[in-house]
């Protein structure tokens, strides 16, 4: 998983403040033209289909990579003025 013994500790330490973020890209935000946000807040929802018992939330494959790197693309077309908020 991503190299690190404790990427998953990590990650999942970090979702809370990652769900808040998403939740405040409204509807008429200009990052919806690249990034689908609603996919991006459905990997964000706990695996509740995996059997893991609940409060042990674990990181799908396509989660581990594509979350970071989604929230990291979002912040990187903010500089631009097309896709900042007005």
């Amino acid at each position: 998983m991503q190299g690190s013994p404790d990427y998953a500790l990590r990650y999942n330490r970090q979702l809370g403040g990652v769900r808040e973020f998403v939740r405040g890209l409204r509807k008429s935000d200009p990052v919806r033209e690249v990034v689908d946000v609603d996919e991006l807040a459905r990997h964000l929802q706990p695996n509740s289909d995996l059997g893991r018992p609940p409060g042990r939330p674990t990181i799908q494959s396509k989660s581990a990579a594509g979350v970071p790197t989604t929230v990291n693309l979002v912040h990187f077309l903010r500089q631009f003025s097309g896709f900042q908020i007005r």
